[in-house]
Parts: structure tokens; C-alpha cells; sequence
């Protein structure tokens, strides 16, 4: 009897799987799985691939990072040079230095997982349909991923971080708000120690990193079956080579950042710095929007890559038992048991059906023994028809019938094209091919049926395990055919020639004309350490591991020399705050006279050449106004000159002849001349309302009457301070209590309990206003201001 010809594999794809656009990312998943196939065959053990566990190697490298991470926080200080010290401090100590490098070691692999797990999801084609909450919030990660490790390497505060500070410097120096921000946070000096623009960074960095969790809740909300951790193997493998790198080539300590000269060469992490160089050389307005750009396109991908999209599966609530096996397979949790309404007969619970999570992979069809799901391409009766039509001898010859999913046939259109032969104990056997949108989507009937309907042997080829585009498809196949997950296949047939292959598509041209008594199952993990460990897979494993961490670390270890510009011209630099009425300090010459009316201007000249102009003007002139200027020169002599005219004075800031050499930075501050205090700002900076400044008054002195914190109320104390030591003034008394606290402690209190170095946290002007709100503390009357 000579069988009909079959239905090509090909033919019986539904429309959304004929697509140009599925023929894309199908030949595109074909390329991947050819690159990975050369380690694939080499380790053989699917536990041992990492391509198929890029997911759960991401989440494990997260993990670690937490825990690294908040280890370094607990030893991490804030400002200028106190960070550095800081940092410097974990690097003298072995455990710091080693859970520093894990840390950074960690971050970098973690990218890389995250980024071959994106590509693998994309071309597998799972980010369309209902699937796009979880591709969403992974790009969402991905893009948290960048700005945490941006912000952790500015945390640093070393010289390449000094290239991070220079990028933001250049976006907000055009502004009037951008310079009070650079004025204020950014630059170094007496009233600045830069302890809120760390803290700021350190708060987007922790915070941000907080923020990943709810992304990451949202990445498995609609995954049934969730897998957090990769095998046992990669959890010794990754956390013993961060170790072991930690303790032999533990991370470096850079030089501290200096803002007196730009950094000759330092080692660049192009996996979370790469935007850097552009938002150097274009500006952050290009090189961010860029990425937002990208990022936006990326986040969207699912609505715009064309092409239809699998329909879900048709429901027969009518014919439902209330097994629940549907619900327990689903991969995306589309099916859930509720109770019946309840008419005197039929189950308790029956399944409900959630169209909008159905990705129509059909693995709840093979789950239903009662056939109240199915798909529309194909139907159960269509499938039955094909397994029958396939199952046919040919010219007296038994075949072989032969499953496949999908992915395999798209992935290897030429090899389903042409007939068959696989090899038996009587000779080649034909070899016919029925095609399902997921191998989990057979039911052991279906399968049975071959058997039935006169094949000799039945193979089923799915994807890896836990490499499944579906998940769980090959696992609860593999499962229902060895009677080890229901629905059984039935015991008449247990023992029947069955060949199961998990492969890559790669790979289904060699299984396909196997032998059916060859060995086909994975083998599994091996459960003692010890035997785990000397496994020739393992062994192979790791070192594909060892070669690809160095090539990771390569990517992150790129020589970086900063812009041209920046070290072939010499940078100077003038900042200054100035509340028009007030005399400038640092001022050469000083006119009175009309100045500007109604603004504020700045002139910078070099050479002659006006190089910089700022004028402000409207209601900033009734308020403390902030500048700053930076601008480049050869290297060699110039003379610069500095003029700023207001309302009432025109300033000649600087009139000199300057010597600036190549990468070196020089910068001038000038300050407002006051002969008094000024309460209002005195207040702030009590309770540490100015930017950049910590005075920490309010943490020990209580503004309440009565209330003792570490040191006495100041409730009153400016009618006390009048008579506290005879001979001194209540403002006397107050500036010495500041800059001198053990001069005249207070009975009751003992020597040393207030920090003796306000000088060097403070600037004489700040001292000033500290006295002059002190003296507004009367007995009369005793403000009790909030904090914000």
C-alpha cells in the first residue's frame, strides 16, 4: 500500500506563521541557535548551556549585586573628598575589596544576560500579543540598568567620574537655573563640600534600584510556573568566579577626581558608559534623547513589528470536567478554576478562560482530556487527519511519524521540504512530519494515534530544555509520555518506539534521521555537588565561562582619553554668587554710579575678544543670583578680563595676564563683601536648607524651650548670650561658641561635645549669618521654624 502524499510541514502554518515577518525572526533565531550550536554540542547538558538560562542568570546576578551593594552602603560617605576616603577605605580591606569587585563584576555580567536574553526573546518572537507587559518592563529594566550603573560609577568620585560631572557641568551652564544648580552642588569650595550632590546620586542609585523590583514583578506577573534561580550548577559557577576575580584581581582604586586638570587615559565600562563620549562631544540633549528615542522604539516594538499574531484557543465551557490540568500547564496563567454555577449536576469548578493572556500556544490542548480546547489552526480534528495521513505505510514500509514544532519548521524550511529517511533495523524507514505551534500541544491520544494508525515509531522534536519558546512545552510533554505528569499516555502503549529530541533548530537535521534506539533525553543535572562538579559538562562549562568573563570585562576595561578638546586646550573658569546691591570682595576696581538699570551683566574678555556674556534681568534682582562661566583657550599667555555691571556698581572682577597649559583647568571665585549677618540665611543653614552645606545645628540643639538634645536649647539665646560672659557681646559670644565651642562650655555639659571645626566646614560669611539668626532668638519672642 503506497501512502497520499503529505501536506509539506510548511504548508499547514497558519497565516501568522507565513508571514514575512515570522520568516524574519525565524531565519534570525535559526542564526542565533547556529552561533550557539558550536558550545551546545560541545557541553551536550542542557544545565550546563547558559544560553538557555540568560533570564535566571540575570535575576542571580541582581541578587548578588543587592547583596554586594548593601555592604558597600553601610561604609559609604558623602562629599567631595569624603566619598573618595570612603571608598578608599573598603579597598584597604579584603572582604570591602572583594565585595567591591563583586559588585562591579556583577553589574557588567548581569547587562550582558539581560541584553542576550532581550535578543533571544526577540527572535524567538515572544514579545508580541499578550506577551508585551513582560518585553515592556524588560526594556524598562534595562534602561533602570543604565542610569544605576551611570549614577555608581559618578559615586565613585574618581577621575573617570570627573568626565560624568563635565557632561552634566556643560548641559546646565546655559542657563541661569542650570549655573545656581553648578554654583550651589557641583563645584568645590569652602561653603560646598558636596554633600547633597552625592547624597543625590546615591538616592537616584539606591532608589532607582528599588524601582527594579516592581519592574520586575511586572516582567513574571503573567507567568504561571515562575523559575527564579538557574540550575545549582551557574549559582557556584558565577558567585565563585566573582569571588575568586575579587581576590585576585580584585577592582582598582583610581585616582580621586581632580577638578584642577582633566584625566590623562582611564579604563572605560562601555557596557553602562558608552552614551558618555556623545553626551561629551553633542551634548546631553542629543545623546539623551537618543537614547530616550531608542528606548521608546524599543518599548514599542510589540505594535509596531507587523504581521498578524496567533489567535488564542476556542473554549467549549460545556464539555469541561473541572480536571484543572489546563490551568496547572499553562504557561501565562490564561486559564484559571472557578466555581460552576452550580444546576444540580456537572463539576464543582470549571476552567475560565482569559483571551487576553492567550499567547495560542496550545499546550492547555494537550492538557484536556475532553477536547473542550482547541485551536483553529489547527484544529483536534484537523490534527488527527494529518497524524492518520502520516501514520500510512509506504510501499509496505511502516514510517515513522514524526512532531515538530513550529520554531523548527521555519527555522529549517529546505530540510522539511524533500522526503525523509531515518535509519532502522531493517533499513532507511520513511520519515513523515506533522507540525504543532508548541510540542506541549500534543495529548498522549494524539500521539497514540500514529501508533493506531500504523506507524512504527513516533519522535517528537522540541525545543532545549528550558529553552522552550512556550516555557514548559517540552517538559510537560516529555512528562505525559513517560506517565510521569497527567494526562498519562496509556499504558497499552508505554513501551511503544518513542524517541523524544529537545534540541536547538540547529540541530533537527541530525535528530531527525536518528535512530530510535539512540540516546535522545537530556541528561539531567546531577543532584551531589561532588558529582556535579566533576561532570565533563561542568567542566566544559566552565571554562566557556572563564573565556567569555574576559571578554566581558574587555568590553568594560576600553581605554577612554576624554574629548580631543579637553586635552589639547587649556579651561578657565570664574563662579560667584552676587546679590546686586553688595560690593564684590575680590573686586580691583569698584565704580559707583548708575551701572546697568534694570539688569545684571556679565562680560568675560580674552585677548581683547569678548568670550562670554550673561544678562539677567526682572525679579531675579531683588534675590541672590548665581554665575558661572567656562571656556576654553590655547595653551600659552592671555590676558582675561572680568567685568559685572548692576544696578548700582560696575565690578572689574579680574584684570590679569593668566599662563594655562594643555588639560589644565583654572578657576577663579569671587564673593559678596557684607558687613553683617543675614538672619534669613542663617536660618537655613541652620536647618540645613542651603545647598551643598551640612552645618547639622538642628540635630543637636533644640529650637523649643526646654527641649534637651545632645546640647543645651537655644531657646533665648540671643538675650542670653548678652550676659553669659562679661565683657563680651551677645554677637562676641556667639561667634566664639561657633568657631571655638570648648572656650566657655555651658554648666552641665561636658568639653568636646561640639565638632570644633566649623571654619572648615563653613565660610566666615555663613558664620555671620548663623550669629545674626541666633540673635533673633529672644525671650520675647522665640521662632520655632519647620524644617522642610
Amino acid at each position: 500500500m503506497t501512502a497520499t502524499t503529505s501536506p509539506s510541514p510548511e504548508s499547514t502554518l497558519p497565516p501568522a506563521w507565513r508571514s514575512w515577518t515570522a520568516r524574519v525572526l525565524a531565519h534570525l533565531d535559526a542564526w542565533t541557535t547556529r552561533l550557539e550550536a558550536p558550545f551546545a554540542r560541545w557541553i551536550r547538558a542542557p544545565w550546563a548551556i547558559l544560553f538557555y538560562h540568560t533570564g535566571t542568570l540575570a535575576l542571580w546576578s541582581l541578587m548578588l549585586l543587592v547583596v554586594s551593594g548593601i555592604y558597600l552602603m553601610l561604609f559609604y560617605h558623602f562629599g567631595f573628598t569624603e566619598t573618595y576616603a570612603s571608598i578608599a577605605q573598603i579597598q584597604n580591606n579584603i572582604v570591602g575589596r572583594v565585595m567591591r569587585s563583586v559588585h562591579r563584576y556583577a553589574s557588567d555580567f548581569f547587562l550582558f544576560f539581560t541584553l542576550l536574553h532581550a535578543w533571544r526573546m526577540a527572535v524567538q518572537r515572544r514579545f508580541q500579543g499578550p506577551r508585551w507587559l513582560a518585553w515592556v518592563s524588560g526594556v524598562g529594566l534595562v534602561l533602570l540598568t543604565l542610569i544605576i550603573g551611570i549614577t555608581g560609577y559618578w559615586m565613585l568620585a574618581d577621575d573617570r567620574a570627573q568626565w560624568l560631572h563635565q557632561a552634566l557641568i556643560q548641559d546646565l551652564k546655559a542657563s541661569p537655573g542650570g549655573q545656581a544648580i553648578i554654583v550651589h552642588y557641583l563645584l568645590e569650595h569652602p561653603a560646598n563640600r558636596g554633600w547633597v550632590y552625592l547624597v543625590t546620586l546615591f538616592f537616584i542609585h539606591v532608589g532607582l534600584a528599588a524601582v527594579m523590583g516592581l519592574f520586575y514583578w511586572w516582567h513574571v506577573l503573567r507567568l504561571n510556573h515562575r523559575r527564579w534561580f538557574p540550575p545549582r550548577y551557574w549559582l557556584l559557577v558565577l558567585t565563585g568566579l566573582w569571588v575568586g576575580l575579587g581576590a585576585v584581581w580584585p577592582v582598582e582604586l583610581r585616582p580621586a577626581w581632580d577638578f584642577t586638570a582633566w584625566p590623562e587615559q582611564v579604563p572605560w565600562d562601555a557596557w553602562y558608559l558608552f552614551l558618555v563620549p556623545v553626551w561629551l562631544r553633542w551634548g546631553g540633549a542629543l545623546a539623551w534623547g537618543m537614547a530616550v528615542l531608542a528606548f521608546v522604539l524599543w518599548a514599542a516594538w510589540p505594535w509596531l513589528w507587523p504581521g498578524p499574531q496567533p489567535e488564542p484557543v476556542r473554549y467549549n465551557p460545556e464539555a469541561c470536567i473541572g480536571c484543572t490540568l489546563c490551568a496547572q500547564d499553562c504557561p501565562y496563567r490564561a486559564l484559571e478554576m472557578v466555581p460552576r454555577e452550580r444546576d444540580g449536576k456537572g463539576p464543582k469548578l470549571i476552567a475560565r478562560l482569559n483571551a487576553v493572556r492567550c499567547v495560542g500556544c496550545g499546550i492547555c490542548v494537550g492538557s484536556c482530556p475532553t477536547d473542550a480546547l482547541t485551536l483553529d489552526h489547527p484544529s483536534l480534528d484537523e490534527l488527527r487527519a494529518r497524524v492518520q495521513q502520516a501514520a500510512q505505510p509506504v510501499n509496505g514500509v511502516a514510517p515513522r511519524v514524526t512532531f515538530v514544532c513550529y520554531r523548527h519548521v521555519l527555522a529549517n524550511p529546505d530540510l522539511w521540504a524533500g522526503p525523509l529517511q531515518a535509519e532502522g533495523p531493517a533499513g532507511p524507514r520513511p520519515v513523515h512530519v506533522v507540525a504543532v505551534p508548541c510540542i506541549g500541544d500534543l495529548h498522549p491520544d494524539v500521539v497514540a494515534l500514529a501508533w493506531a494508525s500504523g506507524a512504527a515509531e513516533v519522535q517528537t522534536i522540541g525545543c532545549p530544555p528550558d529553552d522552550c519558546v512556550n516555557r514548559w512545552g517540552n517538559t510537560w510533554l516529555e512528562g505525559r509520555l513517560t506517565r510521569t505528569r497527567k494526562p498519562w499516555l496509556r499504558r497499552k502503549w508505554a513501551g511503544k518506539p518513542l524517541r523524544m529530541d529537545w534540541v536547538a533548530p540547529s540541530e533537527a537535521a541530525q535528530v531527525v534521521r536518528a535512530a530510535i534506539d539512540a540516546v535522545a533525553s537530556a541528561e539531567p543535572e546531577p543532584n551531589s555537588w561532588r558529582d556535579l562538579l566533576r561532570h565533563p559538562a561542568a567542566q566544559k562549562a566552565a571554562l566557556v565561562t572563564v573565556v567569555l568573563a574576559g571578554l566581558i570585562l574587555a568590553v568594560a576595561h576600553l581605554p577612554y582619553r576624554g574629548p580631543a578638546w579637553a586635552h589639547e586646550q587649556g579651561w578657565l573658569e570664574i563662579a560667584f554668587r552676587h546679590r546686586p546691591g553688595l560690593t564684590i570682595e575680590e573686586a580691583s576696581v569698584v565704580q559707583s554710579g548708575p551701572g546697568s538699570p534694570g539688569e545684571v551683566r556679565l562680560e568675560v574678555y580674552m585677548d581683547g575678544t569678548l568670550v562670554h556674556r550673561d544678562v539677567r534681568s526682572g525679579d531675579v534682582l531683588t534675590s541672590e543670583m548665581a554665575f558661572f562661566a567656562q571656556w576654553t583657550a590655547t595653551p600659552g599667555t592671555h590676558h582675561v578680563q572680568v567685568r559685572l555691571t548692576d544696578p548700582e556698581y560696575t565690578f572689574t572682577l579680574l584684570d590679569e595676564t593668566v599662563t594655562v597649559q594643555a588639560g589644565q583647568v583654572r578657576r577663579w571665585w569671587f564673593h559678596d563683601l557684607r558687613t553683617q549677618g543675614d538672619p534669613e540665611m542663617g536660618r537655613k543653614l541652620f536647618l540645613e536648607e542651603v545647598p551643598g552645606v551640612n552645618a547639622g545645628c538642628r540635630l543637636c540643639h533644640s529650637l523649643e524651650p526646654g527641649v534637651q538634645l545632645v546640647g543645651p536649647s537655644l531657646a533665648g539665646i540671643g538675650t542670653r548670650a548678652a550676659t553669659r560672659v562679661p565683657g563680651m557681646t551677645a554677637e562676641e559670644y556667639l561667634y566664639q561658641s561657633i568657631v571655638d565651642p570648648d572656650a566657655y562650655v555651658v554648666p552641665g555639659y561636658p568639653a568636646g561635645l561640639m565638632p570644633p571645626d566649623a571654619r572648615e566646614r563653613l565660610t566666615e560669611e555663613q558664620i555671620q549669618d548663623l550669629v545674626a539668626f541666633l540673635l533673633t532668638l529672644t525671650e520675647e519672642g522665640t521662632p520655632t521654624p519647620t524644617p522642610k
